[in-house]
């Protein structure tokens, strides 16, 4: 046995190949698209240990994230963008510097609720404020009130996502 491989095969086919690494003649017939595996001077022949030589070197490229492939490589460097960018918000979490949907929505929900009860108040401050405002025109005053909440109420129900309507909605 020589050092330059002399018992092994100078070209072989591509069922020999699909043997010898162990995957499907499709899988063999990618890496000839690819330029991985080296065609041999006889039609349908290939170069045995070059392209030994060429696919393992492929193995090695993919394994270290160096792949010819550009789709893998691209779907690898977009994993890692969003990889940062969740390690970044993270990050901003731990500093107090961005608020979690829960807290923004428990927020709103405190401050449409004070906005509820000073809008419910304003029939009653209408009355005591306005000396001629009597209880036909302060009743009138509250209708009016609900309805705006509750109009406002279904405009949020329809455009805002994760808005808590009932704090906003009149119940009276």
């Amino acid at each position: 046995m020589s050092a330059g491989g002399d018992w092994i095969p100078a070209t072989c086919s591509r069922a020999d190949l699909s043997i010898l690494f162990g995957v499907s003649i499709r899988t063999i017939d990618n890496l000839i698209a690819s330029g991985v595996v080296q065609p041999a001077e006889q039609r349908g022949m290939y170069q045995t240990l070059p392209t030994i030589t060429a696919y393992l070197e492929d193995l090695r490229n993919k394994a270290a994230g160096r792949s010819k492939d550009s789709a893998l490589a691209e779907e690898r460097a977009k994993q890692a963008a969003i990889e940062r960018e969740i390690s970044e918000i993270k990050l901003a979490q731990m500093k107090g510097e961005v608020l979690t949907l829960g807290e923004v929505a428990t927020g709103w929900a405190a401050i449409l609720q004070h906005v509820k009860s000073s809008l419910l108040a304003l029939p009653g401050q209408l009355r005591t404020q306005i000396p001629h405002f009597g209880a036909h025109e302060q009743e009138t005053a509250r209708l009016l009130v609900r309805d705006v909440l509750n109009s406002t109420a279904d405009e949020i129900e329809i455009g805002v996502a994760g808005t808590h309507v009932g704090d906003l909605r009149s119940d009276e």
